[in-house]
């Protein structure tokens, strides 16, 4: 019986390309999925610059804030900070609490709970803004919404007194307290939703020092 007799040519680009087959094969293996770390910074990122090119387009001003995330500032510092100086629009990155209306205003109310001073912006919004703004946010996130505002202040204040209630099944509690809350008021210019993972004012502004 006769034997096929292979070229050693055909052979050697048998050889070759089974090589390469293999150190693909290899490198695929070994590539390995983003740590959650990984993919954090990723979302990070991705949102600084999404916020980068929102303050360019409105030229909003980001440096007020420093005096609202500094410890136990006085009222009158935000006043200055926020009410003082040009009129142009104020940068802020907070995450969406509610959206009412009164009378033929519609406000929207923005926070930033890790703050000492518990700053609470209640902004005015058109009817247009405030259909779009409760439609974008899915569900689910509605307690970790995320935004990037161009917003002009109007008035900043501080209520003297707070009331804690507690209530169980023997007994309600009411607690009356110093009130640590800022109350800012003002027009909202313009919004973006960065999502549910987005990032606070605080890492934006560290990211412009790098």
């Amino acid at each position: 019986m006769a034997l096929n007799r292979i070229p050693l040519q055909s052979v050697l680009k048998m050889a070759v390309s089974g090589f390469f087959i293999f150190v693909i094969c290899l490198f695929a293996a070994c590539e390995q999925k983003p740590t959650a770390s990984e993919t954090r910074e990723l979302e990070k990122a991705s949102s600084i610059q999404k916020v980068e090119d929102f303050q360019k387009q409105h030229r909003a001003t980001a440096d007020w804030f420093s005096v609202l995330d500094s410890v136990s500032p006085y009222t009158l510092e935000i006043q200055e900070a926020l009410l003082s100086g040009d009129d142009s629009p104020r940068l802020l990155i907070a995450d969406l609490l509610d959206v009412s209306k009164n009378g033929e205003e519609i406000i929207a109310s923005f926070g930033n709970e890790w703050i000492e001073t518990e700053p609470l912006f209640r902004l005015r919004m058109t009817p247009e803004q405030a259909k779009e703004i409760v439609k974008v946010v899915p569900e689910e996130d509605r307690l970790l919404a995320s935004f990037v505002l161009a917003f002009r202040p109007q008035s900043v204040t501080r209520p003297i007194l707070r009331l804690d209630a507690e209530k169980n099944d023997e007994y309600a509690e009411v607690e009356v307290q110093n009130s640590q809350a800022t109350i800012i008021t003002g027009d909202c210019i313009a919004w973006q939703y960065l999502g549910a993972k987005g990032i606070n004012m605080s890492d934006f502004l560290e990211s412009q020092t790098k």
